[in-house]
């Protein structure tokens, strides 16, 4: 149940802040996130208790042209 709180609390902060583009991935099997803003890739992965743990932070540099 912890799981879809952070999930939510993610999405409300996300939706205040000046970032324009996000994308909350939820897997149920392992349960993670992937939060992917503006090429800024941050996966956030289940432990064996309920807190979660950033297991990576992977920028993209988006092309535009």
């Amino acid at each position: 149940m912890k799981f879809f709180i952070i999930a939510a609390l993610i999405v409300f902060i996300l939706s205040n802040c000046t970032f324009l583009m996000y994308q909350v991935i939820v897997r149920d099997a392992s349960y993670d996130i992937t939060l992917k803003i503006k090429g800024l890739e941050i996966s956030l992965l289940r432990s064996h208790t309920d807190d979660f743990q950033i297991s990576q932070v992977r920028y993209e540099q988006t092309k535009r042209a």
